[in-house]
């Protein structure tokens, strides 16, 4: 579904490269976890798919089509939907309103908008009280703005698309006590088992400084340090050592 190659970036043409040749592959269907200490380069290497970077060097192949330094809202209309790091909400709106900004794609359509919503409503049954949707988000909880947010990011995708091919999270689990990070994380495995009309499973991409959370439901896993991929492999084949090793270079 996307294959990255030899990809290298920084944040200005005099800076020190962030990523220095990434190589890696997400598959449909699954869980792809990137892990690694702060500074490593995750996030960077999300906006550079997501084409809020410019990449100064490689590939970026989803579906089989280049898209490396594409406009964002080309990278969209693809398929490809971004939840960055940070809750970035419209505060002064209502959920229902936050989830329909996510639907600008179809903004015209207002039934296919309201089907689409039903559609969300049925991961995210919480969502569906009118108590919940006319409330102002400033005044939501942590988890709850989170799980807007994982919400909208569903309702990003075009008219023949039902919900996203490859949806990306940067840290959704940062600033979450524990019991509200492990329902975070029920529904993202909820939107892996998504498909749409034309039968197409979904990938999710997750970026968390949770590792333990995050290789619990990831199908397989990257660990990024200094810019370069230096372990990968199945979480259930994992060398706790090597991992260790990799994650802080010791």
């Amino acid at each position: 579904m996307l294959e990255i190659k030899e990809l290298e970036a920084s944040y200005s043409d005099k800076d020190i490269k962030v990523l220095k040749g990434i190589n890696l592959n997400i598959k449909p269907n699954t869980i792809t976890a990137i892990i690694g200490p702060n500074g490593s380069g995750k996030s960077t290497l999300l906006k550079c798919i997501t084409g809020l970077l410019k990449i100064s060097r490689g590939k970026v192949k989803y579906k089989g089509e280049n898209i490396e330094n594409l406009p964002t809202y080309f990278i969209v209309k693809k398929g490809i939907s971004y939840v960055p790091q940070g809750r970035h909400i419209f505060p002064s709106m209502t959920v229902k309103e936050n989830l329909e900004i996510g639907g600008y794609l179809i903004r015209s359509n207002k039934k296919l908008l309201e089907e689409r919503l039903k559609k969300v409503f049925e991961i995210f049954p919480v969502l569906n009280n009118e108590n919940i949707l006319s409330k102002k988000s400033t005044f939501l909880s942590g988890g709850e703005q989170q799980l807007v947010l994982l919400a909208r990011s569903l309702m990003i995708a075009r008219e023949e698309m039902n919900k996203p091919d490859l949806i990306l999270l940067d840290e959704p689990s940062l600033g979450l006590q524990p019991t509200t990070i492990k329902k975070v994380y029920d529904y993202i495995k909820k939107i892996k088992e998504l498909k749409n009309p034309n039968d197409e499973p979904s990938a999710v991409v997750l970026v968390d400084q949770n590792v333990t959370m995050a290789l619990s439901i990831s199908d397989y896993f990257y660990v990024l340090n200094d810019g370069k991929i230096v372990y990968e492999g199945e979480p259930k084949n994992i060398n706790i050592n090597e991992l260790k090793k990799a994650y802080f270079q010791i």
